[in-house]
């Protein structure tokens, strides 16, 4: 099995410590993958997953980083509250991107790494007086990692998947989405991050279809083979 050249641990250290030198009993670092590892194994809520985190052989916690028996559920929820939850994943999307860059099928050709993006209403998320969850996912082909997620809360997708691309590492991926991402600031941030993006034009943007026909129909104007300068 191939891993990636950076651990995980070694890039949730670039988390800021907000912590005084005396609140830093264990490491910022150990907290955040326990809770990365109890969200994996099927737990839900801060008190599930410290009552599986101990659970656990002291071997398991030396691996997260831990010196010592990890703290309990109040110290988790002190430590959880006060944390930047936008730095921490900043850096566990730039992790998994680089995760799937080291990959052996991004590693042994020189082709595009296929990257989807897709909104979805999650079930059983309907509360009283609430609206349902909906999230935007960006997930990898060749490796099957979730990249990235944001909730679309009252803005649409096509605004959202511009601020989730901005904080992700585009180069060399292809993004692939449905003709709802087909808009101008979704495209031009994937190209500002020096992605490339496939969209689809529907009958419901009559205009642009009509201009990228033309262009296609075109033998003057398009050609999928290298231009030489004259």
């Amino acid at each position: 099995m191939d891993f990636p050249k950076v651990g995980l641990l070694t890039a949730l250290s670039k988390v800021p410590d907000f912590r005084h030198a005396q609140g830093q009993r264990h490491a910022l670092s150990a907290i955040l993958a326990s809770v990365i590892c109890g969200v994996l194994s099927g737990h839900c809520g801060v008190k599930q997953i410290v009552q599986w985190l101990h659970a656990q052989p002291p071997e398991f916690w030396h691996l997260l980083g831990y010196q010592r028996r990890p703290p309990k559920e109040t110290w988790f929820r002190k430590v959880l509250a006060q944390l930047d939850a936008a730095q921490w994943e900043a850096v566990v999307v730039e992790w998994l991107g680089t995760a799937a860059s080291d990959s052996p099928s991004s590693a042994a050709t020189e082709t595009l790494d296929v990257v989807s993006i897709d909104g979805k209403t999650l079930c059983g998320t309907i509360r009283s007086h609430a609206k349902t969850l909906h999230l935007l996912t960006v997930w990898a082909h060749a490796s099957g990692l979730v990249l990235a997620q944001l909730p679309v809360g009252e803005t649409n997708e096509p605004t959202a998947a511009a601020e989730l691309f901005r904080g992700m590492l585009l180069k060399g991926k292809l993004i692939v989405g449905d003709a709802f991402f087909c808009q101008r600031e979704v495209c031009q941030t994937i190209i500002e991050r020096e992605g490339h993006y496939l969209v689809w034009v529907k009958e419901n943007q009559p205009k642009l279809l009509k201009d990228v026909r033309s262009v296609f129909t075109d033998p003057a104007g398009f050609s999928p083979l290298p231009q030489t300068a004259s």
